[in-house]
């Protein structure tokens, strides 16, 4: 079963990391860079396959802020992630919005309230495409290299593990240190 689940993986590594850099983000971003370090995977298909993952999903995103803002503009929910939005930009970057998409990559619980902030102050696409590339890139050369080496330490250090258990494990580890992490720096920020 394991044997089957791994060369799955390896079959179809590139639509499965697209498929979670869009649906969950870091953790299973940093799990793939492991899974890449361990099975000797090349990095650059799946640092580029993370990144256009991340930038499709902070694309959507935009958009919806771009539509929902306009027919949602009311609701108190939208109001209380504007005012967080706002808020966070203001101690990041003062009013130009569009500094904080590089920044915002590392601050949990705030990626996509900004993201539907800057679409809906009118921040045009091509701006945001822009800084959330450079936001996206700059997240992924920190964290991609520690995974992906952490994948070539592992393997040789425990190869007691198959490779699955061994992602399963740096997937649940690396969900809680980048949460701790995220959560400390967005406190951090907000608080100074």
């Amino acid at each position: 079963m394991i044997e089957t689940i791994t060369a799955l993986l390896t079959v179809h590594r590139i639509p499965a990391v697209f498929a979670g850099a869009f649906f969950f983000g870091d953790s299973v971003i940093f799990t793939a860079s492991y899974l890449a370090g361990q099975l000797q995977w090349a990095a650059m298909p799946i640092f580029a396959t993370a990144f256009l993952g991340t930038a499709v999903a902070d694309t959507m995103w935009y958009f919806i802020g771009v539509y929902g803002s306009r027919r949602l503009s009311s609701t108190e929910f939208l109001r209380h992630e504007r005012q967080k939005a706002a808020a966070l930009t203001a101690k990041l970057t003062g009013e130009k919005p569009a500094y904080a998409l590089v920044f915002i990559k590392f601050l949990y619980g705030s990626r996509i309230a900004m993201i539907l902030y800057v679409a809906a102050r009118g921040l045009s696409f091509r701006t945001f495409s822009i800084y959330n590339s450079i936001g996206i890139f700059v997240w992924l050369a920190v964290f991609f290299p520690i995974g992906y080496l952490a994948g070539k330490g592992i393997s040789s250090s425990f190869p007691i593990l198959n490779v699955i258990e061994a992602a399963v494990i740096v997937f649940a580890v690396s969900f809680v240190l980048m949460r701790v992490l995220t959560l400390w720096l967005t406190r951090t920020v907000t608080n100074e």
